[in-house]
């Protein structure tokens, strides 16, 4: 979730538990941060896309890295505590943190809640990365609490409930619109795929769903009130996640996509040829034939060679691909999707570069770009 709706969380657990902690002005403070504190691994974007992708929502987000921060958050505030036991504020600083992996695990990004013992993305469709209502009800709890004091601790009770009521809701209105996709697809005549109904923004109102027909991914959207949706806005080849670790040999960028994404697709791009070559391919290279080189070699012809058109393919991750009507358009265009890889092949099938986008400008990644 947003960082506005992980603070809101904190304040609200520092005001339901304010009565069983000696008074003083770190409460609220204390649980704030340790609300907050998982999301510290955000500073891995530094560090570049594959960092971003590996690490993000990983061990500070898993229950034994929470368990860990929580000791050292303990450790470090209880001084401050007057009195309190470090049992106490231990256990406070490790349900703030738990519940942080809780509002997580319910969007659909993904959080490897039990590094290290798997790396497994652990993602439940429940509530949107940004919902207004969800973190709206939350602050208005917030600000009763501060202007309600005598009432701030049912205020915020309340609040923590709405935290767990509204994502059990969520997906009993999914069931809906997962009923609704399940007839049209018989209808439709694809018996046998798969629609997978996630969240979009404004769920659980709107909906999109990635319908997997075994070669392709058709994405849609849909809503509470057409829950069999409207026309398929993309219509995407599945990409072949063997032919991802086989460039990931290579790229381990590709490697790391490949364990990342939960739809990948793949699509052909017109792409730049590969740079000229000044030296005779060798005869089995994949350039030109091994008869052909064999005569070069004898004529001793060193005129440079025009390797073959380097093939482009666009692999994107169709969680990501927006259709909800009040997102923007550039992410709903499938065209430039967000989290996507750019891979410029030789002639032999072996990537020369990558290039990553995250929504802005496409970023070059492999090879590794070289530090001033």
């Amino acid at each position: 979730m947003d960082p506005v709706t992980h603070v809101a969380s904190g304040i609200l657990v520092g005001q339901a538990v304010r009565d069983r902690y000696p008074r003083g002005r770190w409460l609220i403070f204390f649980t704030v941060l340790c609300a907050w504190i998982p999301d510290i691994d955000n500073l891995v974007t530094y560090l570049g896309p594959e960092a971003y992708m590996r690490h993000h929502r990983g061990l500070t987000h898993s229950i034994l890295g929470g368990a860990a921060m929580a000791v050292l958050l303990a450790a470090a505030f209880r001084p401050l505590s007057r009195g309190a036991s470090f049992a106490k504020v231990f256990a406070l600083a490790y349900g703030c943190i738990l519940l942080h992996d809780f509002l997580d695990v319910i969007t659909t990004y993904g959080t490897q809640i039990f590094l290290p013992f798997s790396d497994a993305r652990i993602g439940l469709p429940a509530v949107f990365i940004v919902d207004p209502i969800y973190t709206g009800v939350m602050l208005v709890a917030v600000i009763l609490g501060f202007f309600m004091k005598p009432r701030a601790k049912a205020v915020a009770a309340l609040a923590l409930g709405w935290l767990f009521l509204y994502p059990a809701a969520s997906l009993g209105l999914r069931e809906i619109v997962a009923a609704a996709q399940e007839k049209r697809l018989a209808a439709e005549g694809l018996p046998r795929a798969v629609a997978h109904v996630t969240t979009d923004a404004l769920s659980p109102f709107f909906w999109k769903v990635v319908v997997d027909d075994g070669e392709s991914y058709r994405v849609r959207g849909a809503s509470l009130l057409e829950p069999s949706g409207g026309p398929d806005v993309a219509v995407r080849e599945k990409a072949d996640r063997r032919e991802l670790r086989r460039l990931g040999r290579d790229a381990p960028i590709l490697a790391t996509y490949d364990w990342f994404a939960e739809f990948p697709a793949v699509s052909s791009a017109a792409g730049p040829t590969a740079p000229t070559s000044t030296a005779a391919p060798s005869p089995g290279d994949g350039l030109i034939p091994a008869a052909q080189a064999g005569q070069a070699a004898t004529s001793g012809d060193t005129s440079p060679r025009i390797s073959a058109p380097a093939r482009t393919l666009i692999f994107s991750d169709m969680r990501f691909l927006g259709t909800s009507p009040i997102l923007p358009e550039g992410w709903r265009n499938p065209d430039h999707p967000t989290f996507s890889m750019r891979v410029e092949l030789d002639a032999a099938g072996r990537p020369e570069r990558v290039f990553f986008n995250r929504g802005g400008r496409p970023e070059p990644v492999f090879p590794v770009p070289s530090t001033p």
